[in-house]
């Protein structure tokens, strides 16, 4: 299990806006290409794919999406293959927004670690390096 946070200046709506709308995430996901059968915003039960560089192919499974909390689970690739995703967000203490994902994986998900949080840095508006 790994988990990547980052915090920034943007406001938590706005910020969960992007987190629950597929047609955001490429937006803020350098990965993320393209979103296709997901439902805007996402909600349980919903299944699409995510497209991403080299025309790879993600199935994506969302189990989870609680509005209030600002917290959503996915589970993310084929079958036994898949891995869960928790997604939180948190107002700042400091203003602006906290968002954390902790993947939970079988293997080692070390390689997504610098990836994730660059996402998590342009979804939250953190423009820093490092």
């Amino acid at each position: 299990m790994i988990t990547v946070h980052a915090t920034g200046p943007r406001p938590p709506d706005d910020v969960w806006h992007d987190l629950v709308t597929p047609e955001a995430w490429p937006g803020w996901a350098p990965h993320i290409t393209r979103v296709q059968d997901l439902p805007s915003p996402i909600r349980p039960g919903a299944r699409g794919t995510v497209h991403g560089p080299a025309g790879l192919r993600i199935p994506v499974f969302i189990t989870e999406v609680d509005d209030t909390g600002r917290s959503w689970q996915w589970r993310v690739g084929p079958g036994r293959a898949s891995i869960l995703m928790d997604h939180r967000l948190d107002a700042s203490p400091e203003g602006g927004s906290r968002v954390v994902v902790t993947i939970h994986a079988p293997f080692p998900m070390h390689l997504y670690r610098p990836l994730a949080r660059t996402a998590l840095r342009r979804l939250v508006g953190d423009r820093s390096t490092g």
